[in-house]
């Protein structure tokens, strides 16, 4: 009987989908609800295993948005050529310094959200400023990368460095957080680790038997590549980098508020650096935080962002374990640390990053994640203490939708008014959805702020963040 309904549910959606493109006369409504309660049916029942696929397709929204929508196919094709012979060029005037990465040599590889190009963010919208920068990592790879400045003013700003995830990860995929970021008055700095996106595949010196960083694929890259990040972003013209190096934004970082974001791989890496590295005062890991090597002091307040699934969600046989995701919250939590976890529903790997038309992920994580993201540097970089109750809220206020400006569902009427097939695009939005409802069924979210003294063990299960109040374990 459950396999009857499951299949029976998988066809409904199915079905749904194929004829979803087809609507006309306004956005097209979603054949499942992902926005409202989920519920909690006791695992193993048919209601918990029709709640466990509805699930699994609401973590592939984006890229049914990407798939339906006029707006965004006219986006991406009119941007991916440019883009490609823009880096055959660059990588032409760095002859001895060859990116042999699949992002430089297929086209559309670092085609990541079309409505989020440094042109449009910067000249068409006038959100911020945005520069290239070069630097040379501590074994000798050309590093590319980027820094993002809020529209006006000199600064010093609060930095952030975010370091890209793996797998050939760039960092057009991470612009949404350094876009939001800088608008937000944060100075940001992405870069490509060694061996993907722009930056080189090999150090100097490299031979046969010693060449740091090769292959792409290991913690090195990340670990050392976020080192090297943040030397850079502290150089000055009297303390360069070791290589010589100097950032020409130097006199506008404020060098006593730094912070680490990172994904993945990257996630790893800021989890490390950032408590051993003393000028490092906040952490956020999108997918997820990790527990330092043994021995490491715990300092640094840092937040753990976590998804359900992988690349491609696949139904649960049975129900997970909640704590599955937040040993490195539990451990900070255990040394007095701030930190904080927060599971997406309905979410994947590629929540926080964006692969076009190949990898799903949901229509709201990337808002969820923002607005965690951006609480948590508000409080432990501004010390604006009014972020805590952002961060405790039980309903989402604006403070992410502000920055929303990416892809998201058609609306045919809109682009119709606007006689502009882009200005379909309707970028997604989480003011006034309740927290809960966002959160995961199947991970638990909980927070342990203010040195313990704000502490929730489950979050979707009603903490509101009042001192020393607990909920459910």
């Amino acid at each position: 009987m459950l396999r009857r309904t499951a299949v029976a549910l998988a066809c409904a959606v199915s079905l749904a989908v194929a004829v979803t493109p087809a609507l006309a006369g306004g956005a097209a409504p979603d054949p499942i609800d992902c926005v409202g309660p989920a519920g909690d049916p006791a695992p193993g029942t048919a209601a918990w295993h029709q709640r466990d696929l509805a699930n699994v397709w609401c973590a592939t929204q984006r890229e049914q948005d990407e798939l339906d929508s006029p707006a965004f196919a006219s986006a991406f094709a009119r941007q991916t050529p440019g883009i490609y012979a823009t880096q055959l060029g660059e990588q032409l005037q760095e002859p001895t310094r060859p990116r042999l990465t699949l992002g430089q040599l297929v086209a559309g590889g670092t085609t990541a959200d079309p409505f989020r190009t440094l042109s449009r963010w910067q000249d068409d919208l006038h959100r911020g400023r945005v520069f290239p920068v070069q630097f040379t990592a501590s074994d000798g790879a050309l590093l590319h990368g980027h820094v993002f400045l809020p529209s006006g003013g000199n600064g010093p700003y609060p930095s952030i460095v975010i370091t890209t995830g793996s797998i050939q990860g760039y960092q057009q995929m991470y612009w949404w957080a350094a876009e939001g970021l800088a608008e937000a008055g944060y100075l940001v700095l992405t870069f490509d680790v060694q061996g993907q996106g722009a930056s080189e595949t090999f150090a100097h010196p490299c031979s046969a038997t010693a060449c740091p960083g090769v292959p792409f694929q290991q913690d090195y890259n990340f670990v050392q590549g976020t080192r090297d990040a943040l030397n850079y972003l502290f150089s000055s013209p009297s303390a360069p980098t070791k290589n010589g190096d100097v950032n020409p934004f130097w006199a506008s970082v404020d060098r006593k508020h730094v912070g680490l974001a990172g994904h993945s791989l990257g996630a790893t890496a800021v989890s490390v650096v950032g408590q051993e590295d003393r000028r490092v005062s906040a952490i956020v890991a999108w997918d997820n935080l990790a527990t330092p090597p043994k021995g490491t002091a715990l300092r640094t307040p840092a937040m753990g962002i976590n998804s359900e699934y992988f690349f491609n969600p696949q139904p649960m046989q049975a129900a997970p374990d909640p704590h599955a995701d937040d040993a490195a919250f539990r451990q900070l939590r255990a040394a007095g640390v701030d930190t904080m976890q927060v599971a997406l529903r309905g979410s994947t790997h590629l929540e926080y990053s964006y692969v076009p038309y190949i990898l799903p992920a949901s229509r709201l994580g990337e808002r969820v994640a923002f607005y965690y993201t951006l609480a948590w540097f508000d409080r432990y970089l501004r010390g604006d203490r009014s972020a805590t109750e952002r961060l405790t809220a039980t309903r989402f206020d604006k403070s992410s939708d502000v920055h929303s400006i990416g892809a998201g569902p058609f609306d045919p009427q809109q682009a119709a008014a606007a006689g502009n097939v882009e200005a379909g695009n309707t970028p997604p939005t989480i003011n006034g959805m309740p927290v809960a409802d966002r959160l995961s069924f199947y991970y638990l979210s909980g927070y342990s702020l203010e040195h313990g003294r704000l502490a929730c063990q489950d979050l979707r299960h009603g903490c509101h963040g009042s001192a020393g109040g607990t909920s459910a374990p």
